[in-house]
């Protein structure tokens, strides 16, 4: 496998100390994640000592797959790769079968959840005396205030604290209402699976301490969109002797309607993870130099970032063309007017808002 100097500094680092990697897109990150596990195989860490934490179980799946291929099955089935929610969700079992949580299971009906969240809302609107119709779009509202509150260890969200007054204690109420509902049932939800498992942790130092114990090196990707929560359920399997690498890229970071945010990325790491090493990816592998001088020249103007500049791989054939149209019709005339002056349909890309202008041009 051939690797930049940068990736090798990220595939080489001590593996006693922590990291955060700024990574550009298209930076070869996956190949770079899978050096780096078989660097810390090969230092003699077991590899099943090793946890991997992906953003989605698509990626993961993806993500174990190429590992696999790489290192070998030996070694590659023992490294835990899992996402964030089916970790909580496996120490949520283990605190069941410990006694030290009763539940039957965890929900994934969106219908019950919503339905125990209408009739939530409509109790604490008939408390506070509050008129106004609770339909399906309410509903929808509230669930994802509910879903905020539970990105934090604090049940405190700065979206939240914007509302109203009386909005805010309107929150409160039918989340605690909810809440009430939901243990009464005897089933969690899909928040659950962090939230409840990190005030667990919070309440319980030995069942932290015992956690420690578990993993000797944590990787997480896609750290832009990492959460209050989830730093936290972070930090207790990181412990004091535990070594961290976050990757991911703050440009990226679009999850915020849902909890994340990028300070994890900015300061946070830092401030958690003391001594930590701070590596760039900055050569992209996806596209050709015009659309990173494009990028570079809109992301540039957002101050809250790391200074990484996208810079095309030398060995990445130029872009020569881009279109950012609205007109599919247009488009397609674009790329045969291209195509018939002698440019090479490698060289041509298309931006368009959304995947139905996509999935129109495939």
């Amino acid at each position: 496998m051939k690797y930049t100097k940068e990736q090798l500094l990220v595939i080489n680092h001590n593996i006693q100390s922590h990291a955060l990697v700024s990574a550009v897109a298209g930076s070869g990150k996956t190949q770079t994640l899978i050096g780096r596990i078989k660097f810390l195989i090969d230092s003699g860490i077991n590899s099943n000592k090793i946890l991997v934490l992906m953003f989605n179980k698509s990626i993961q799946i993806e993500f174990r797959q190429r590992l696999i291929d790489v290192i070998g099955e030996a070694n590659g089935s023992k490294v835990n790769v899992k996402t964030t929610h089916s970790l909580g969700n496996g120490f949520l079992n283990a605190f069941k079968r410990s006694g030290a949580i009763n539940f039957n299971n965890i929900s994934n009906n969106d219908f019950e959840i919503r339905d125990i969240i209408e009739k939530a809302l409509k109790k604490a609107q008939l408390e506070l005396k509050i008129t106004k119709k609770v339909d399906q779009d309410r509903v929808v509202e509230f669930k994802d205030y509910i879903s905020l509150l539970k990105s934090t260890m604090a049940l405190k969200h700065h979206k939240i604290d914007a509302l109203s007054a009386k909005d805010k204690k309107l929150v409160y109420k039918a989340f605690e209402i909810s809440e009430s509902e939901i243990r009464a049932k005897n089933i969690l939800t899909f928040d659950d699976m962090l939230y409840a498992t990190c005030k667990l942790f919070e309440s319980n130092q030995a069942a932290r301490k015992q956690a420690e114990n578990i993993y000797s090196h944590i990787i997480v990707d896609e750290y832009q969109d990492i959460n209050e929560t989830q730093q936290y359920l972070i930090k207790c399997l990181a412990g004091s002797t535990n070594t961290v690498m976050a990757v991911g890229d703050v440009d990226q970071s679009i999850y915020g309607w849902r909890g994340s945010t990028p300070y994890y990325m900015l300061e946070g790491f830092m401030k958690d993870f003391i001594d930590a090493k701070h590596f760039k990816l900055s050569y992209t592998f996806r596209y050709g130099d015009l659309i990173s001088l494009m990028a570079n020249n809109i992301i540039t103007n957002n101050k809250k970032r790391h200074k990484n500049i996208c810079v095309t791989h030398p060995d990445i054939a130029k872009t020569s063309s881009v279109s950012i149209e609205e007109d599919s019709n247009n488009i397609v005339l674009q790329i045969k007017q291209l195509l018939a002056s002698g440019v090479d349909v490698s060289e041509v890309a298309i931006l368009v808002r959304n995947i139905t202008q996509q999935q129109c041009l495939s």
